[in-house]
């Protein structure tokens, strides 16, 4: 576990305390009983925290390739040589194998 996810788990339990004892403050008893079933659950709603953060961290990714290709489509339609013709293809090929790869990590994550 990194310094990060250690900080991010630290701070996920301390608001949880913190929470937990307004409510025994406010007397709210179904806040403070859902508040204990989600510290017992919390290795699995860090699971779950993680897992869609990493699901946007790649459709950020895959939006950022779609937006690069559509810009190098619209430069090869303008473009003055063979060589950058070349070029500009070659860098849509990259970005296709890498839009494929994303995709793969997509389909994973969210089966």
């Amino acid at each position: 576990m990194n310094q990060n996810s250690q900080q991010w788990n630290q701070r996920w339990v301390d608001d949880h305390l913190d929470m937990y004892n307004y409510a025994v403050q406010i007397g709210d008893i179904e806040w403070q009983q859902q508040l204990l079933i989600d510290m017992r659950n919390k290795e699995q709603l860090l699971r779950e925290e993680a897992l869609n953060v990493a699901k946007e961290e790649l459709w950020e990714q895959f939006n950022t390739v779609n937006h690069k290709m559509m810009e190098l489509i619209a430069r090869r339609k303008v473009c003055a040589s063979s060589d950058e013709d070349i070029t500009i293809k070659e860098l849509i090929e990259d970005l296709k194998q890498q839009r494929i790869e994303l995709a793969k990590q997509i389909k994973k994550i969210c089966s």
